[in-house]
């Protein structure tokens, strides 16, 4: 009798640790209710490893957008530095480099 009385308990817990897995990660639970989860998940060979990638893929996530925020845009960089070349004085065609010549005649 007492080992169904755990089991039920153990999935009742399952099943309200899975569901409170994200408020978990953000911090949100009480401290009554992290340490209930916790305490399930130390002992549950699904909820344990949830938890510890879920905590992985939030933590990178947020990595993620720190490093986008630090590093600037391509298109600032190139809209910067074209704003600082000198224009061509013959800025209707292609560079006298690029120009294709015509070829010489022999006489």
């Amino acid at each position: 009798m007492i080992g169904l009385v755990r089991l039920l308990r153990d999935r009742r817990d399952h099943r309200w640790s899975q569901r409170r897995m994200s408020d978990y990660i953000d911090g949100e639970l009480s401290p009554r209710q992290r340490r209930r989860l916790e305490a399930h998940a130390r002992l549950c060979p699904e909820c344990g490893p949830l938890g510890r990638s879920l905590t992985v893929l939030v933590w990178e996530l947020r990595e993620l957008g720190r490093d986008r925020a630090r590093r600037p845009s391509v298109t600032a960089g190139v809209i910067e530095r074209l704003g600082t070349e000198p224009i061509p004085p013959d800025a209707g065609g292609p560079p006298p480099h690029l120009q294709w010549t015509q070829p010489k005649r022999r006489l």
